[in-house]
């Protein structure tokens, strides 16, 4: 999806129609319209006998945008940045303008097809998935070899208590209440036994599909896009800025909220874009806690 922004970022500013092709992606024949609506019912298919390189010219019919986001020329427009016509407002009235800008372009691309919308209603139902819950993601496995190091699991229920002490002090919980995302299994018995005041709910498919050997499966697309979908409607979310997931899920959640940019609690760092300013290696995920905001 985050690769999909930069096609996005492409179309809207040259102001051409995205066609995307996603066939047999992961193991899935239909690509992310096994789950999501198409882009468009008529702007589907194009002449590749028009087609001309980056960046073309204003009456090229169709232009390639080339792969792992790193276009040449890079247009100003590309991360970070948001519209002019909209500029204004946006810095006013938002804690994070260009959260909310990608936000709109992933509200739009993971509009739900009827299946997997039956698939996260009922899996919702079986997970016990209410309100008051706090979506936690914590990304380890793999990740932890890259841009990432190893953090006890009281560093994020630090974030998760405090938003909980908060609440309870305008409304009555009856029930503490987690959503966890994780690709390491060994959290659901720790998190039991250190916090058993907490209600636990995780969806076990994904967490078993979370894997580095499982993850290229057609199945574990569906577990994975759940997990962000569930944690982007939490009432606060606390992860890792250095995950993909953290950062989707974050940007969902400005399209849900007015305001969304008060509800996450980072672990690593603050929000980023990969390849932003034209970085040719994403940051470094080893460096001091911080976030775009403290927990509320």
């Amino acid at each position: 999806m985050h690769h999909l922004s930069y096609c996005f970022l492409a179309s809207y500013g040259t102001q051409r129609t995205l066609i995307l092709n996603t066939t047999n992606y992961n193991g899935n024949p239909r690509g992310l319209e096994t789950f999501f609506l198409p882009l468009s019912d008529t702007c589907t298919t194009f002449n590749k006998s028009h087609m001309v390189s980056w960046p073309g010219k204003n009456d090229s019919l169709v232009v390639a945008f080339p792969g792992r986001d790193r276009p040449n020329p890079r247009p100003s427009y590309l991360p970070k940045s948001i519209p002019k016509d909209i500029s204004e407002r946006l810095m006013r009235l938002h804690g994070d303008p260009f959260a909310w800008w990608m936000g709109q372009f992933f509200k739009y691309a993971m509009r739900m097809n009827k299946d997997f919308q039956k698939y996260t209603d009922d899996l919702a139902r079986e997970m016990g998935y209410e309100s008051p819950i706090v979506g936690v993601q914590i990304r380890r496995s793999d990740k932890l070899h890259t841009d990432a190091i190893f953090l006890d699991l009281s560093v994020y229920m630090e974030a998760v208590e405090e938003f909980y002490a908060e609440l309870e002090m305008r409304q009555p919980v009856a029930q503490r209440r987690i959503f966890l995302a994780t690709d390491d299994p060994s959290t659901i018995p720790e998190l039991k036994r250190r916090y058993p005041e907490y209600q636990v709910v995780h969806n076990e498919a994904s967490i078993k599909s979370a894997h580095p050997s499982q993850r290229t499966k057609g199945s574990s697309v569906r577990y994975l896009l759940a997990d962000v979908y569930f944690l982007s409607r939490s009432d606060f979310l606390v992860c890792g800025m250095t995950s993909n997931i953290c950062r989707l899920a974050y940007e969902l959640m400005q399209t849900i909220h007015p305001d969304a940019s008060t509800l996450l609690w980072s672990v690593d760092q603050e929000y980023v874009m990969h390849f932003a300013g034209g970085d040719d290696a994403p940051r470094n995920g080893n460096a001091e806690r911080r976030s775009g905001a403290p927990p509320i």
